[in-house]
């Protein structure tokens, strides 16, 4: 069967709605916020003028039937959660939502769930909303977004502490987009992911940054999946992607940082 992703490490995206609100200086030119007024989708924000939106019930429906295939095929597909939302954002219209969620990754153990959130904080107590006898699920790898060194910091420190995350679930980061120099990875991650920004008010990242972190990887035994360049470099480096994420396209100076590993949790058998 074919994927119907066009993000590379991952090979579905699943929305259980769409609607988020700006946590840090990553979120400035969110591609989903862009998508989402377009049509009119949601309307991003914090306050009560803010909206969400379940998505429909044929959505909800995909999972299942990419699961059938996995199984039927003898593999784990990848599932990337909420492209369009962060699943730990706490908001009541939410509640129901994320318990059906759940509910879902339990039905479909031959998907693996890769859930990315800005909000660690509310991990925990969320989690604890949600949990049956038979939570939480092992089929799922908990990632952070990390722009920089700042939130870095705060936000890896969190997901490797272990308090917030169940032990059987995996753990990833994902350094996209990449807005400044990042150092300090931990071992024991799934893998980190690192890309530019895209888009017309796209901020630039340097190929320097991208090697540091590959070289800290490196140094921790960790893979590296470098998603694309961006468009600033793009541009730079003359590639007719626009974001830069074809690897037919890159520049073979740049193939020892342009890489693309994935853990084998992600890669596994049935």
């Amino acid at each position: 069967m074919g994927y119907d992703s066009k993000i590379g490490w991952t090979d579905h995206t699943f929305n259980p709605w769409i609607g988020c609100a700006h946590v840090s200086p990553g979120c400035a030119n969110c591609y989903a916020e862009a998508m989402a007024n377009h049509y009119r989708w949601a309307k991003w924000g914090k306050g009560s003028s803010s909206t969400r939106r379940i998505t429909a019930d044929s959505t909800w429906k995909q999972p299942r039937t990419w699961n059938r295939q996995a199984k039927r095929d003898g593999v784990v597909r990848r599932v990337f959660c909420a492209s369009l939302a962060d699943v730990f954002e706490d908001r009541p219209e939410l509640v129901e939502p994320r318990a059906r969620l759940f509910d879902l990754i339990h039905e479909t153990p031959c998907l693996h769930w890769l859930i990315l959130t800005k909000r660690m904080y509310y991990v925990a107590d969320l989690l604890s909303r949600v949990r049956s006898p038979e939570n939480p699920p092992n089929n799922v790898s908990l990632g952070v977004s990390a722009e920089d060194q700042t939130r870095w910091n705060a936000r890896v420190c969190d997901l490797v502490a272990g308090g917030s995350v169940p032990n059987r679930w995996g753990r990833f980061v994902s350094a996209e987009p990449l807005l400044g120099s990042v150092g300090g990875v931990p071992p024991g991650l799934d893998v980190v992911i690192c890309g530019g920004e895209s888009g017309p008010n796209a901020r630039p990242m340097l190929i320097d940054w991208a090697a540091e972190l590959r070289d800290g990887c490196k140094r921790s035994d960790v893979p590296f999946f470098f998603k694309q360049t961006g468009e600033k470099l793009a541009r730079r480096l003359k590639l007719r992607d626009k974001a830069g994420a074809d690897p037919s396209e890159w520049p073979t100076e740049f193939r020892d940082v342009f890489v693309r590993e994935l853990p084998e949790r992600w890669t596994s058998k049935v």
